[in-house]
């Protein structure tokens, strides 16, 4: 997992970085 950014927003954040889909 990477910080910064992704690290306040948690795992819905990361997987739409891979998953645009994603809700």
């Amino acid at each position: 997992m990477r910080g910064g950014i992704y690290g306040g927003l948690g795992t819905a954040s990361f997987l739409r970085e891979f998953f645009p889909d994603v809700p």
